[in-house]
């Protein structure tokens, strides 16, 4: 029998638990790492229920993504558009490339998409049309949407407040405050949290999370 979390084995090592990892760019890391890191993270998610999902980010990415990563068993991809200038003045083109994959089987859900106002890669009105029309996909083909948001929680909301009864809504690395995700937790979306929980002044990140079941 396994020993319990947090005895002799870590939790990461527990053999009867399988944790999935909703949100990791892993094309980002074979680039870097070599193919080599794909044999051992495959040693690590042999366990039932343990996933990675890799979202999209360009809208002409899915295939490179799914010949990398398609033929192993604990991947799940995502086909998405990130609120970047190259995309927002094309946004009928390009969401036309992107629905192709969005029907793929092998895509599992929309995303990354949403809206970034931090690095404001155009303008308030471009970003919320490449973003819509993303969402629309995601109701249309009945798969979850994956959520970016940064300095723009009142205009995610507003998109998403109706959206999330009828698929599943993941608000993903999560950077607002308590009040802000319970808004997200009342429109029926689910919050995740990233490394930046852990960053020293990120207490509203923690409290944040504190809230979320």
């Amino acid at each position: 029998m396994s020993e319990p979390c947090g005895q002799k084995q870590g939790a990461y090592e527990c053999e009867h638990i399988g944790l999935p990892d909703t949100h990791a760019h892993l094309s980002y890391v074979v680039e870097r790492a070599g193919s080599d890191f794909l044999d051992k993270l495959s040693s690590r998610y042999n366990k039932p229920n343990a996933f990675v999902l890799d979202p999209g980010v360009d809208f002409d990415d899915f295939p490179t993504r799914k010949k990398m990563l398609g033929g192993l068993p604990f991947v799940r991809l995502a086909a998405g558009i990130w609120p970047d200038s190259s995309s927002m003045s094309r946004v009928d083109e390009r969401v036309a490339v992107l629905e192709d994959f969005v029907r793929d089987f092998a895509c599992r859900a929309v995303g990354e998409c949403g809206l970034d106002y931090h690095w404001m890669h155009g303008s308030v009105e471009e970003q919320a049309a490449l973003f819509a029309a993303q969402i629309h996909l995601a109701v249309r083909y009945s798969k979850p949407l994956i959520v970016h948001s940064r300095n723009a929680h009142a205009d995610t909301l507003s998109h998403v407040r109706n959206v999330a009864a009828k698929i599943p809504v993941v608000i993903h690395c999560f950077g607002y405050d308590a009040d802000s995700a319970n808004e997200y937790l009342a429109a029926g979306c689910y919050v995740s949290f990233a490394g930046n929980i852990t960053y020293k002044k990120s207490g509203n990140l923690r409290a944040a999370c504190a809230t979320v079941p």
